[in-house]
């Protein structure tokens, strides 16, 4: 039913979405200059070229931090969904067995309610 595919599309989601920052997490850390793999052998010296790969080291944990808070706050955001989603699916659910078993639900009344909690207060019955 639709509240099943709901929940089905949440799953997938959330894998796609982990997978996606996995994949930019690695290509962060892919992208370090490492010292001395330039291409140019000559225009830099090694000074230069650590200088670089510090810079772009700060960058990257920057990068991939940022990315690790990201993820985990979709993350958080997601299973409420869907624990609020299947909550509801559920709920849905135990109404429509209740209501094909022909069960009334009705509110309790007043004095019920009043007298069932003055009966917790007291110990060794009424």
């Amino acid at each position: 039913d639709a509240g099943t595919k709901k929940l089905d599309t949440f799953v997938v989601i959330h894998e796609k979405a982990a997978g996606l920052f996995t994949m930019l997490k690695d290509s962060a850390q892919s992208m370090l200059i490492t010292t001395g793999k330039s291409g140019r052998s000559g225009d830099r010296s090694s000074e230069e070229y650590q200088a670089v790969s510090d810079e772009n080291a700060r960058a990257v944990a920057s990068l991939i931090q940022f990315l690790t808070t990201q993820e985990m706050s979709l993350s958080s955001s997601h299973r409420r969904g869907y624990l609020n989603l299947e909550l509801r699916l559920l709920h849905h659910e135990c109404c429509y067995c209740l209501d094909r078993t022909g069960a009334k639900l009705v509110m309790p009344r007043k004095s019920d309610t009043t007298r069932h909690n003055s009966s917790l207060g007291h110990v060794g019955g009424p």
